[in-house]
């Protein structure tokens, strides 16, 4: 079956770019062919090995399915800019 691109793409559609996330997923994509080093940081895309503390706990509240604050877990935000003023010469609270 030899179909035209006008067959397969609705004419309200045919100046779509491509959500932004996909997009740049494909770029991330074509510079990892073309060799270069990347840290793609998208959702389930990290370079590390995955944590065992991380795992156990994942598993062990996978069935705990909600959506947690936009700004994040207060605690955790707290732990997290503690840890990075710390380890880091920078003070992101007053930056």
């Amino acid at each position: 079956m030899d179909l035209s691109k006008d067959q397969l793409v609705r004419k309200t559609l045919e100046n779509y770019s491509g959500a932004s996330n996909l997009m740049h997923n494909e770029k991330v994509r074509e510079l990892m062919a073309a060799g270069k080093t990347i840290y793609h940081f998208g959702f389930g895309q990290s370079p590390f090995p995955i944590m065992s503390k991380a795992a156990e706990r994942l598993s062990k509240h996978a069935s705990k399915a909600a959506y947690l604050p936009v700004a994040g877990i207060q605690d955790l935000r707290f732990a997290i800019s503690t840890n990075v003023m710390t380890t880091f010469p920078v003070h992101p609270m007053t930056s």
